[in-house]
């Protein structure tokens, strides 16, 4: 039996995900920089199928109460919570690090 996790994105990650990608393709003209962004942070994702608990729960309420962990990657945070019963890990939100963040959660 596999003690890795399985991770999987909530719907509002895939889309800040596709918002990030069409921001830096589109708005700012750098396709190729996009594409190797989101392969970043899919690739720092995919990486939480071991030992998820490393990063830190965010220091906020409400995400604090519900054990929201924090994850760097580059410029961006990506929030997730972690199931253990189903050994899952669902990335909630991918957002730039610059924005205000407790008004994120609320």
């Amino acid at each position: 039996m596999s003690s890795a996790y399985t991770v999987r994105y909530a719907p509002q990650a895939l889309d800040d995900l596709r918002d990030l990608y069409s921001y830096v393709a589109f708005s700012l003209k750098e396709p190729a920089t996009a594409q190797k962004l989101v392969n970043r942070i899919r690739k720092a994702a995919r990486s939480l199928d071991a030992l998820p608990g490393r990063h830190p729960v965010v220091d906020w309420e409400p995400w604090q109460s519900m054990g929201m962990h924090r994850f760097t990657v580059e410029n961006f945070l990506l929030f997730y919570l972690i199931d253990q019963s189903t050994r899952t890990v669902t990335l909630v939100r991918i957002v730039y690090g610059g924005r205000d963040l407790q008004n994120l959660a609320k």
